[in-house]
């Protein structure tokens, strides 16, 4: 059984990517572990160790200025509105030393996805795969 942690701040994409990975892994059993903001995700990373980690950037659901909850991240380095991302979310990863065997990143927003990328490949990850979520396109 392989568990896959989703984190997107988009609802009907975990039912995309779930549906995708069973249509396309009919003999894969899967747990599916979803969070919609980076608490909820760090929060289920904290609980899990994942097969597959696939990634949103754009979550724009945590204002550091207005809220702060006990993270352990120090790499947050935007000003007041920034929300944290996907972005902050692979720094978080890498700074927390979680192991990760697989990652699909998807994103909107091709620039953000593309700097995850590199966040985790400048880490030593590479099993990266980078392309939208199914019904993205």
């Amino acid at each position: 059984m392989k568990k896959i942690f989703i984190l997107d701040d988009i609802p009907a994409r975990h039912k995309n990517i779930r549906a995708f990975l069973q249509a396309n892994n009919p003999s894969e059993t899967f747990t599916f572990h979803s969070a919609q903001t980076f608490v909820e995700g760090i929060d289920l990373i904290r609980e899990h160790e994942f097969d597959l980690l696939c990634l949103d950037h754009d979550l724009g659901d945590f204002d550091p200025e207005t809220a702060t909850p006990d993270t352990g991240f120090s790499g947050y380095s935007g000003g007041a509105g920034r929300f944290l991302d996907g972005r902050d979310f692979c720094h978080w990863l890498i700074q927390r030393g979680t192991k990760i065997a697989a990652v699909w990143v998807h994103s909107w927003n091709p620039v953000g996805a593309d700097r995850m990328v590199k966040i985790l490949t400048d880490s030593g990850v590479t099993n990266i795969t980078r392309k939208e979520a199914p019904g993205d396109i």
